[in-house]
């Protein structure tokens, strides 16, 4: 059976959010969702909520911090011009990670990204010269979030073996760590904030990879190691002049990363459903979260959709978003070791796919 990776995350979302700008992020593939979602509309009301801005946030303002942040943004390179001829769809076979067979001592897929995209090609859903391919994300680029001690702390293998949860990765020089698994990491963080730039000039955009939301500018774990949706998010900010953001996490494991980094920043709403006995266990980082949806382990489809539908409708009259970033896990599907979960519905229910990827 081919895997019906794309079946709901073109037309159906792009002509829900219009006019908000929709970005995927993804860990693997996507997930059906509810009919809720599809009927999303953009009637929402300004949310205010109390409390400072956080470090990264716009209390950063007069301190120089956010001068340097605005610096490092505008002489980036990561935002370029793509030609129409191209699909809003960003892969670099760099996203792979293969690292002497010891990748596979990690339940996660580190291979998975090359495979969806071979799916989408092997079913003539997109052709290889449309797919867009971004740049690694610099040094320079990582310190819009990160601090100069945590990118130094990558440079101690032991620190990527704890970040990725591999240990036997912890003997092996720093210098072949960087390259077979932190190189494809910067390719991804390039590829997801990239696609905040294509999503704007298409109305929608997906980055096969990326997706790191335990990683915040200081810390990072459960195999992410930078925080491409946070650095997204400020690229957008001064780049894009957006304003206002909804982060909308479906994959089955708390984003405690970009809710750390987000903390009481009213321009961004985030909307978390998770399942709160599996890692991180992060409470500090869940008083961040907008939209808090807890699924305990075993939900199955019906019931998940449900909890989703009810938090969309939340959603719907609390904020009123200028871009969307969607990251969506694929942990939470029936089977899966880490989600715990028993999603089925990615499968269309009438046993047939329908992709709207536009071919070129």
């Amino acid at each position: 059976m081919k895997n019906p990776v794309v079946t709901s995350w073109t037309e159906s979302t792009r002509n829900l959010f219009k006019p908000v700008i929709v970005l995927v992020i993804t860990f693997a593939a996507t997930v059906k969702l509810s009919q809720s979602l599809y009927r999303y509309n953009l009637r929402r009301r300004s949310r205010a909520r109390s409390g400072t801005m956080s470090s990264s946030s716009s209390s950063d303002n007069g301190t120089g911090v956010q001068a340097r942040r605005r610096s490092r943004i505008l002489s980036s390179k990561l935002y370029f011009d793509i030609p129409n001829s191209k699909v809003p769809l960003i892969y670099s076979s760099a996203y792979d990670i293969t690292f002497l067979g010891i990748e596979k001592l990690h339940p996660f897929d580190s291979s998975k990204w090359g495979r969806i995209c071979g799916f989408l090609l092997v079913d003539n859903v997109v052709d290889k010269n449309c797919i867009v391919e971004p740049l690694e994300a610099s040094k320079n680029d990582l310190l819009v979030v990160h601090s100069e001690a945590y990118l130094n702390c990558l440079k101690k293998s032991a620190n990527v073996a704890m970040i990725i949860e591999v240990p036997h990765v912890a003997v092996f020089p720093n210098c072949l760590v960087q390259q077979k698994v932190l190189y494809p990491f910067r390719n991804q963080v390039g590829g997801t904030i990239l696609a905040a730039k294509l999503a704007k000039e298409r109305g929608w955009a997906i980055n096969v990879g990326g997706g790191f939301h335990h990683c915040s500018g200081e810390k990072g774990g459960g195999f992410c190691a930078y925080a491409d949706i946070s650095l997204c998010i400020h690229f957008a900010f001064e780049r894009l002049n957006i304003s206002r953001v909804m982060i909308i996490d479906l994959d089955a494991h708390q984003g405690n990363g970009h809710e750390t980094d987000f903390a009481n920043d009213s321009r961004v709403y985030i909307l978390d459903v998770y399942n709160p006995g599996i890692y991180p266990f992060d409470y500090e980082a869940r008083r961040y979260i907008d939209q808090k949806v807890e699924v305990v382990s075993g939900t199955t489809t019906n019931e998940y959709l449900r909890k989703l539908d009810e938090a969309l409708e939340v959603s719907v009259h609390s904020f009123d978003p200028e871009l969307i970033v969607y990251n969506a896990g694929t942990d939470i599907l029936d089977g899966d070791p880490l989600g715990r979960l028993k999603v089925i519905s990615f499968i269309d229910p009438f046993g047939q796919r329908e992709y709207h990827l536009p071919l070129c």
